[in-house]
């Protein structure tokens, strides 16, 4: 069994990678592997805003990300930094998930055997 960390930096609409993104932790959790953290950067960030709600037939990839982490146990990690540039606060930042630094990231890559990146 691996321990996986998951960078995701792409907007959740843009484009199909965060859905990519939750299908592959789906498929980790599926197969008995451990998703020890989601840390989302850049454009990422955007995955953490339960406002955003989609139109008919798109995925809600909020609900998606939160049902993954009670799941699993696994971080959501969103960059404050990156939050700050874009507007993503911790008044917009909705539970579980959790503004943090690059530092916090990086430490717990420590305990991952593999990072995947969307």
């Amino acid at each position: 069994m691996s321990t996986y960390s998951v960078l995701v930096t792409s907007s959740p609409y843009d484009s199909s990678r965060s859905l990519d993104a939750v299908r592959f932790c789906q498929q980790l959790l599926e197969t008995g592997q451990e998703l020890g953290q989601v840390f989302f950067y850049q454009a990422g960030i955007y995955n953490a805003m339960g406002s955003m709600i989609p139109t008919n037939g798109e995925v809600n990839l909020f609900e998606a990300w939160t049902r993954i982490s009670n799941e699993s146990g696994a971080a959501l990690r969103v960059c404050v930094t990156a939050g700050e540039k874009r507007g993503v606060t911790s008044q917009v930042c909705s539970s579980p998930f959790e503004q943090t630094g690059l530092a916090e990231f990086f430490t717990a890559l420590h305990d991952s055997d593999k990072l995947v990146q969307f």
